[in-house]
This record gives structure tokens, C-alpha cells and sequence, in this order.
């Protein structure tokens, strides 16, 4: 049996994620997914706008630009 997919687990666990690695632009970029994915527009651009910033390398710009 398939467990059910819970968005709302998924954005505490990223927010967990930038809780312990705030600089890491790719939580950042999955928050912005997983918020995107809820309904929540606004916010998810910020992270998206915030996974750019902390893509110094502009390593992963290229998938976030997308987003």
C-alpha cells in the first residue's frame, strides 16, 4: 500500500533543512517547489529568490532560473 504524498511534511522538513544549512541555495530551491506545489505563490518566489542569492557558484542558477 502507497503511503500518501503530505506536502505539509515536506515543507517542514525543508524548513528544518534551512534551519541547519541556511546558506545551501538547493533547500531553499525545494521549499520554493514544495510551496509553489501548495498554493503558495509568494513565498515560494521569495525562496526561489533566496536559492539564487545563495547560488554564489551560479551552480545551480540554471534549474532555479526555471522555477
Amino acid at each position: 500500500e502507497e503511503e500518501e504524498f503530505d506536502l505539509e511534511s515536506q515543507i517542514e522538513m525543508f524548513r528544518q533543512q534551512i534551519e541547519e544549512e541556511p546558506d545551501h541555495c538547493v533547500h531553499h530551491y525545494n521549499l520554493g517547489e514544495a510551496l509553489a506545489e501548495s498554493g503558495n505563490s509568494e513565498e515560494a518566489l521569495a525562496e526561489y529568490d533566496l536559492a539564487l542569492e545563495l547560488d554564489a557558484d551560479k551552480e545551480f542558477s540554471g534549474i532555479i532560473h526555471f522555477a
